[in-house]
């Protein structure tokens, strides 16, 4: 009973869905349509023979269901392959933009917004190796930024209150672990047997 449901529910959407498709791609051609018909609001049969005969009126016909329909095919392809890279990735990169947008929330002048679009592309990159790869990545990211901005500091090349920049470290774990990552995800995972 409930897949019936199910599958009513479902066949509903697309039917709504098609519905709103085909208004939204038919109401260009019906306004071209109220111009020819009536010319300034006034209906008349000659204005619609020679609107008819004209050819410019087939090829904005044919212009108009292109953009319409063409759009929505590339909306759809579109949405299809970020469904897929998304789906492939199992939401590593969406885990990972959400851990930097939080903390670029938190600390707003501690880390740039290029950090946070950086972080969802690198765990799209790492998404397809596995999560102990992004979270890997990205930890060893923190940790040669934690090591290196320290040592800056220490020999004076940096002060406390100056910015250091993230995206390269972040960028080294990443290739680091794209690297030679396989070697440490299967030590750490034999780490707690």
């Amino acid at each position: 009973m409930r897949d019936a449901h199910e599958r009513l529910d479902h066949a509903a959407l697309r039917g709504s869905l098609f519905v709103v498709v085909a208004v939204l791609s038919l109401l260009p051609l019906t306004r071209l349509i109220w111009e020819g018909l009536a010319p300034g609001g006034t209906a008349s049969t000659s204005a619609l023979v020679r609107v008819l005969t004209d050819a410019s009126t087939w090829t904005a016909t044919a212009h108009s269901l292109v953009t319409a329909f063409g759009g929505t095919l590339v909306a759809v392809v579109i949405g299809a392959i970020v469904a897929l890279v998304v789906t492939l990735t199992d939401m590593r990169a969406r885990s990972a933009f959400v851990f930097f947008f939080v903390l670029h929330l938190v600390a707003p002048g501690g880390m740039g917004f290029g950090d946070v679009r950086l972080s969802a592309v690198l765990g799209l990159f790492l998404g397809w190796l596995g999560g102990m790869y992004v979270f890997g990545g990205l930890f060893l990211g923190f940790l040669l930024g934690a090591v290196i901005g320290s040592v800056l500091i220490a020999v004076g090349r940096r002060g406390r209150k100056q910015h250091i920049p993230f995206g390269p470290f972040l960028a080294a774990g990443t290739m680091i672990f794209v690297l030679f990552g396989e070697p440490i995800v299967s030590w750490w995972q034999g780490f707690g047997r």
